[in-house]
């Protein structure tokens, strides 16, 4: 079988669930004979410990052994700012021109958003997304809420599937009509 070119696409490679749960899909994704690559923002918002640096970078050098690139995005960062957002698009953009991928599948929310337009732009065949949860109740004020879910809404037009991790994560998506049931599938997070 021809080796399936991925990639993936996550805000930050740190110590968080998100984070975790993409590498351990990476690597089990890899036994399956895919080739893969991870881009990711900078990790430096994440407040990580020494160790907890150390921990990643020690990851990022087991995804390298693996043959799994790891490509840094340096614009792609947590916090909004509009230049540096818009360089990290014609980044993840150009990265996506150029390795051609299959499939893009994209990891949290800003990520998910700028992955996915870049992707569909740059005529990716397959775009999956993983919101890793959401924030939909209460995590910011209503306005922020509100355009996050527009946002989210807009984004699944262009998405072939999206995978939630648990039932109700699906359930809250299909509540605030991000998307029909049918667009999502539910992979339970070994983690």
């Amino acid at each position: 079988m021809e080796n399936i070119k991925v990639l993936h696409i996550i805000t930050r490679f740190d110590k968080g669930g998100s984070a975790q749960n993409t590498y351990l899909s990476l690597l089990g994704l890899r036994k399956k004979n895919y080739q893969l690559s991870l881009v990711s923002g900078l990790s430096l918002e994440s407040e990580m410990k020494h160790e907890e640096i150390k921990a990643k970078e020690k990851d990022i050098q087991i995804l390298e052994s693996e043959g799994i690139e790891f490509i840094q995005c340096p614009f792609l960062l947590r916090r909004i700012n509009v230049i540096k957002d818009l360089k990290a698009f014609f980044d993840i953009w150009r990265i996506i021109k150029k390795y051609n991928p299959l499939i893009v599948h994209t990891h949290s929310s800003k990520a998910g958003l700028m992955g996915r337009l870049a992707a569909k732009l740059a005529g990716t065949p397959i775009i999956m997304h993983t919101p890793h949860g959401h924030v939909f109740f209460g995590y910011f004020g209503p306005f922020k809420t509100k355009l996050f879910i527009i946002f989210e809404k807009l984004a699944s037009r262009i998405t072939d599937k999206i995978v939630a991790l648990t039932n109700r994560e699906k359930k809250d998506h299909i509540l605030f009509k991000i998307a029909e049931e049918d667009k999502f599938s539910v992979i339970y997070s070994g983690i």
